[in-house]
Parts: C-alpha cells; sequence; structure tokens
C-alpha cells in the first residue's frame, strides 16, 4: 500500500495546519470514496505515529501509555474545539431559508 499525506504545519498562518494528497492522487468522485480516502489517511497519520511512540519509549524520553494518554488527549481536545468552532448553529440561517 502507498498512501501520501502532505501534512504543513505553520503557527504563522490562520489555517495552522494543511493537509493534502500527492499530484498522483485521483480527488474521490463519490462520498463513498471521499469516506473510504479520510478513513485509510487517518489510519496512516496513526501509523506513523507508532514508530515516532515506540521511539520515545526506547530510548527513555517518555513512557508509551503516558504519550498515547496525551496523544489521545489532544486529539479529543482538538477535534472538539474544531468541531465547535466549525458547526453551524440552529440560530444560524441557512442557504435553504
Amino acid at each position: 500500500m502507498k498512501n501520501i499525506i502532505i501534512v504543513d504545519v505553520d503557527t504563522d498562518r490562520d489555517e495552522v495546519v494543511s493537509l493534502g494528497k500527492g499530484q498522483e492522487t485521483p480527488e474521490p468522485t463519490t462520498l463513498e470514496e471521499a469516506r473510504d480516502m479520510v478513513f485509510l489517511d487517518i489510519r496512516t497519520l496513526t501509523e506513523a505515529l507508532i514508530p515516532l511512540v515506540a521511539g520515545c519509549h526506547l530510548n527513555k524520553f517518555a513512557d508509551k501509555d503516558a504519550l498515547i494518554e496525551r496523544i489521545t488527549e489532544h486529539l479529543v481536545d482538538g477535534a472538539t474545539q474544531s468541531i465547535e468552532a466549525n458547526e453551524v448553529s440552529e440560530d444560524t440561517p441557512t442557504e435553504e431559508e
């Protein structure tokens, strides 16, 4: 399997994290293809964390369980904040109204 994900983090931008795909990756044409692509990207990024966590543990930089807990807390907090910031409130008019 080959899956390319471009992660660009720049705290000087309004949008701090930018994600992209390699040019050879075709755009999804259906909702199902888009969902499958996102799920594969999440799995790929998770796989990339494994050697980082293991290396930190093996080199005694940090305990793996503590790192995994910190990663999980950061992920939950960040996802919750992002969802809340981007949710359309029930009071916000939509284009349909």
